[in-house]
């Protein structure tokens, strides 16, 4: 998942959880005219209703509260695994007969772009992934700031590795999702 769609998932989720709990605050004071703050959350006849239900009733929100368990541990590991290495197939390229073959070891020029990517003054580390399939690629970049280093630095340098990037692979992504990280370290802003 992309840092766009993380922060998309995660913005969907807060919310939800700030309706939910706007709502439990609202009943809990007595604000909703429908309710009343002396009444029990469930009244005898509903719990009488869940003591007498088959089990296979009971077992309903059970198995929804595994399911959502479930949910948020496979998001939580998503947020925490580092992502694998590249996830574009190796190119090759058939020359003419006589002269033969070459093959592009797309995990060489993911690393080669991700070196060239941090060789700048501006930018502390990069880390570098491609996905999809060349000479149209997706990609994402984390770059970590140098605490001297601007964001339009950065964006600059970006612009520069992929046109070498696309001299030396031919490659030009088609979805570019850049995600810049301000340097660690004691930095005041200004």
């Amino acid at each position: 998942m992309t840092d766009t769609g993380n922060r998309i998932l995660w913005t969907i989720v807060g919310a939800l959880l700030l309706v939910v709990g706007a709502l439990a605050v609202v009943v809990a004071t007595g604000v909703w005219p429908l309710t009343s703050t002396d009444a029990t959350v469930l009244p005898e006849t509903d719990t009488g209703t869940w003591a007498d239900a088959p089990a296979w009733v009971l077992a309903l929100p059970v198995a929804f509260g595994v399911l959502l368990a479930v949910l948020g541990l496979w998001l939580f590991a998503r947020e925490l695994l580092p992502r694998g290495e590249s996830g574009i197939e190796d190119q090759t390229l058939d020359d003419e007969p006589a002269r033969g073959r070459t093959r592009v070891d797309s995990s060489a020029v993911v690393t080669a772009w991700q070196r060239d990517i941090a060789a700048a003054r501006s930018i502390a580390r990069a880390r570098a992934r491609l996905t999809g399939s060349p000479p149209r690629p997706n990609a994402w970049l984390r770059i970590d700031l140098a605490p001297s280093g601007t964001v339009e630095q950065a964006r600059e340098h970006v612009d520069e590795t992929l046109e070498r990037l696309a001299t030396t692979a031919n490659w030009r992504p088609g979805r570019l999702d850049v995600t810049i990280r301000p340097a660690r370290g004691d930095q005041r802003v200004h």
